[in-house]
């Protein structure tokens, strides 16, 4: 469940950007969308949340996910689909490099990815 901070919105397909935040131990989410009075401002905090077209980065040692907001449901983690960032690039469990995908799921510090794309080619992963 999102909890918003004072009078924040967030819509449906709305551009965020997403990061684990160690003090809190949630999710804080910054809309990224210009027509959203709180731009550029943490709007909610949650457990989970579901975003299309992901872009990953690694921004002063913090994992920084991007994409359009889908929801917040709960889900339960599919090790297959796990990332890891070492040395500020992200993984798939099968060692492929990626920079974004299609559809993420993040749940607490953990970024799950569906149709990851790969750096060099940004092809489509098998």
């Amino acid at each position: 469940m999102l909890r918003f901070n004072k009078k924040a919105t967030l819509k449906l397909g709305e551009k965020v950007e997403c990061y684990y935040n160690n003090r809190k131990g949630m999710i804080s989410v910054r809309s990224v969308d210009i027509e959203n009075p709180h731009y550029n401002r943490i709007v909610a905090h949650c457990q989970y949340i579901h975003l299309e077209n992901v872009e990953l980065r690694v921004r002063s040692g913090r994992k920084i996910i991007r994409g359009n907001y889908v929801s917040n449901l709960p889900i339960i983690p599919n090790g297959e689909q796990i990332l890891y960032c070492v040395d500020n690039e992200f993984y798939t469990t099968h060692n492929k490099k990626i920079t974004s995908a299609k559809y993420a799921v993040c749940f607490r510090d953990i970024i799950m990815a569906e149709q990851p794309y790969q750096k060099e080619s940004l092809q489509l992963c098998n």
